[in-house]
């Protein structure tokens, strides 16, 4: 299976335009989704009015692209306020999964804290989605079923003049979460500068895979094309996950560090090549 992750100069006021933009993005790089693949799109893509309308552009764009879809989110009516929410759907459109975003930003008196729903399967992978700062509580990444994949779709909004200082932070915080939990995490975001002048995006979209031998590559960013499949190994998921609970430290559900047999693969004995840090 690959990831797909974006870091596109979309804007804020289209909705349709932007699915549009992702679709022709797609088209025009040397990536060919496949039905296994999971595409995924940073948070407010869509921010028109009608949840429908949302919804049913993110299933026109798996149809089109042949491939799962995580779509972002979207801002819908709730509780007398709005909820920061999206959808992942299957290759024919059909729905796979809802999530919300559970802690707004900046206190927004308008914005509905959500509720953090359970993962989804695609084939042998378990993907939870988070939503941009959602990502930053370690709480939510817990749960009685673990995510082998955490896909966050973000608008990394910076305060500072340069993207540089919220890349950095993305950046080592997804490699020390995902070695914590012994997850991949992929992330996805709108391209620095846009989308607006007074809180830029940062351009933080990458894969964190601590699986590999080269800590060189921990961090992969989506790179100036602003599309990129990333290959997914679950075997290499499981051998870190091993060696993780070997010396106990591996997340377990209520936030201990434990050991985790049944993610010991096949004739594992806890270690990885060259491990023992």
């Amino acid at each position: 299976m690959r990831v797909i992750l974006t870091q596109l100069p979309l804007a804020l006021e289209r909705g349709q335009e932007n699915f549009d933009t992702v679709l022709r993005a797609v088209e025009k790089s040397d990536v060919v989704p496949e039905p296994g693949d999971l595409l995924l799109l940073p948070e407010l893509v869509d921010l028109r009015s009608s949840r429908r309308l949302y919804e049913s552009s993110v299933a026109r764009l798996a149809r089109r692209l042949g491939c799962h879809v995580v779509g972002g989110t979207h801002r819908h009516p709730c509780d007398g306020g709005l909820r920061n929410a999206g959808i992942a759907v299957a290759p024919d459109g059909s729905l796979c999964s809802r999530y919300e975003k559970c802690r707004p930003y900046g206190g927004a008196s308008d914005a509905q804290p959500g509720v953090l729903r359970p993962p989804f399967r695609v084939a042998e992978w378990t993907v939870r989605v988070l939503v941009c700062a959602d990502f930053w509580h370690a709480n939510l990444w817990l749960g009685p079923d673990r995510p082998d994949l955490v896909l966050v779709a973000a608008l990394s909004v910076s305060r500072k003049p340069r993207p540089e200082f919220a890349r950095g932070l993305w950046r080592n915080m997804a490699i020390a979460r995902a070695y914590e939990f012994g997850a991949l995490v992929g992330i996805s975001d709108w391209a620095h500068p846009f989308p607006e002048p007074s809180h830029p995006a940062s351009g933080v979209g990458g894969l964190a895979d601590p699986t590999t031998a080269d800590p060189r590559r921990f961090f992969r960013p989506v790179g100036p094309s602003g599309i990129r499949a990333f290959e997914l190994d679950r075997r290499a998921v499981a051998r870190l996950r091993a060696d993780c609970a070997s010396r106990a430290f591996l997340h377990d559900r209520d936030g201990q560090f434990q050991g985790d047999s049944h993610d010991r693969p096949p004739g594992s004995h806890g270690q990885l090549p060259g491990s023992g840090a």
